[in-house]
């Protein structure tokens, strides 16, 4: 979700049922858990208006300008959340999707080890 004028430990706590309620929900930029995550989101939260984009760089973008929110895996906001750029309220009302990342390799050679390490540590730590 966009930034708030607020530090982490004087805001108040987010009720993350109402800013989805109030923002656009932008959907459709991953392919894999829009269906399932939306069909679960309208059960739970009556009401939510939602957007298609299908292009994550896109959705941050619209997302900082305040324009609305969305559920972004995390190694794609990573540098945003450090940055201070995006927010990650916490989020309890049901278990989140996760999304696989694979590297297909052709034979897995020391170079090869050491790029999987770096890649796994900068995105998955």
């Amino acid at each position: 979700m966009p930034t708030d004028p607020y530090d982490e430990e004087s805001g108040p706590p987010i009720d993350v049922s109402e800013e989805l309620q109030k923002n656009y929900l932008f959907t459709h930029h991953h392919p894999v858990y829009w269906d399932d995550l939306l069909f679960t989101l309208n059960k739970r939260i009556p009401g939510i208006r939602t957007m298609k984009v299908t292009q994550a760089h896109i959705a941050k973008r619209f997302i900082q300008e305040g324009l609305g929110v969305s559920f972004l895996p995390h190694s794609i906001v990573r540098r945003e959340l450090i940055e201070g750029r995006l927010m990650q309220p916490h989020f309890d009302l049901f278990e989140l999707p996760t999304v696989s990342t694979y590297i297909l390799v052709k034979k897995k050679g020391e170079l090869e080890e050491e790029f999987i390490n770096q890649i796994s540590n900068y995105y998955f730590r």
